[in-house]
């Protein structure tokens, strides 16, 4: 079974009992090779991840062609936690290996920065669902790409219709070449910018309005977009 160098390969009897374990574990867990072998697999893994493991290594068992993947918790030699990306084969009935041969990689930066980023989505979305003023966000092609209940509630678009709504159909037809052109320069330029207009709801009622609108910057530059408030 290939291996990258960065991997941990393992090999498991029907019951979960390793059999070998490759050096590249201590890099990755802390334990010498010969401190596993003969331990059981499960014992490692975090008791909220046990029963997914279990039943896709029972899955694994039960069939001879199947191959399977799983993310979970593996316990370190100092009892800490790491995110495994476990990779699983078949072998029991192969002569040279009689076992489920697993490769693992180490997975926990991804791990995190997954949770930081749901965390901020969170964030973000507390602060939207507070705002009491109609708030939305603008993708660089000018559609909108988020929006808060407030903003729904005073265009009277439904869902479906405001994921399709371009700026410049947000006002009066009279204002949309201005429209256009500011938030041009709002890309741009890269500075938030007052707007007097008014905004044209799905009824036609023109309700004038003050909004601000600034580019939407992630890691990246140019902006992905604008917000507006």
């Amino acid at each position: 079974v290939p291996v990258s160098s960065s991997a941990v390969m393992t090999s498991v009897d029907e019951t979960g009992t390793i059999e070998y374990q490759s050096p590249s574990v201590a890099e990755v867990l802390g334990y010498e090779p010969e401190e596993l072998v003969g331990e059981t697999a499960f014992d490692l893994v975090h008791p909220d991840d046990r029963d997914d493991v279990s039943e896709s290594f029972v899955a694994l068992v039960d069939d001879p062609e199947a191959t399977d993947a799983i993310e979970c918790r593996f316990r370190t030699a100092d009892d800490d936690w790491r995110w495994l990306e476990i990779r699983g084969r078949n072998l029991l009935d192969h002569p040279e290996v009689e076992g489920i041969v697993t490769n693992s990689r180490d997975v926990t930066e991804r791990k995190e920065s997954e949770r930081k980023l749901r965390e901020e989505q969170q964030l973000v979305t507390s602060i939207f669902d507070a705002v009491p003023d109609p708030i939305y966000v603008f993708d660089t092609d000018g559609y909108l790409l988020r929006w808060n209940d407030r903003f729904a509630g005073v265009m009277c678009y439904t869902e479906e219709e405001l994921s399709q709504l371009h700026v410049t159909e947000c006002v009066p037809a009279a204002e949309r070449d201005t429209i256009a052109a500011e938030f041009e320069q709002i890309l741009t330029e890269h500075t938030p910018t007052t707007v007097e207009s008014a905004l044209e709801t799905a009824e036609g009622d023109v309700l004038p309005d003050e909004f601000t609108v600034a580019p939407l910057f992630t890691a990246e530059v140019p902006p992905k977009g604008a917000v507006g408030v």
